[in-house]
């Protein structure tokens, strides 16, 4: 999957004040977390920020980066975590965020190679075609689970 495929607009965000609190107040249990609308999207992204920086100098112009956490522990798809980084404008509350792969260095023959997981690089695929509302994948999610009955 292409990196555009792994991105999304975004059509509504949190304010400057909520960003700061992910990245200030963050280690807190329950964890503050920010909400993204993306555009194509069924609902909205809940994104712990780790990462802000100043775009431009316009104190509402930001880079930032962050993982998604989600709002229902049972939701298999967040076995590991999605990291995002974007763009984002609080005064027009409008943006885009790119779901990243997982990758790790390996060091071989005294190089460093960049290695993507096939097993994390298809769990970020599917997660993202769910979040698109790829209906294919959910009825065969319901079809799994059928058999299983």
């Amino acid at each position: 999957m292409t990196q555009d495929k792994l991105s999304f607009n975004v059509t509504g965000g949190p304010g400057k004040f909520d960003l700061m609190l992910s990245l200030f107040d963050g280690n807190k249990d329950p964890r503050r977390t920010v909400k993204f609308q993306l555009e194509g999207a069924r609902g909205p992204v809940t994104v712990a920020i780790t990462m802000v920086q100043q775009e431009d100098g316009s104190g509402e112009s930001w880079n930032f980066q962050g993982w998604v956490s989600s709002d229902d522990p049972t939701d298999s798809m967040f076995a590991f975590n999605l990291h995002v980084n974007g763009y984002f404008e609080t005064r027009g509350r409008k943006g885009y965020l790119t779901f990243e792969v997982p990758f790790y260095y390996d060091m071989r023959a005294g190089e460093r190679h960049k290695v993507v997981l096939p097993a994390d690089q298809l769990a970020t695929e599917q997660y993202v075609e769910r979040l698109r509302g790829n209906l294919g994948h959910d009825l065969m999610d319901l079809i799994k689970d059928a058999r299983k009955m």
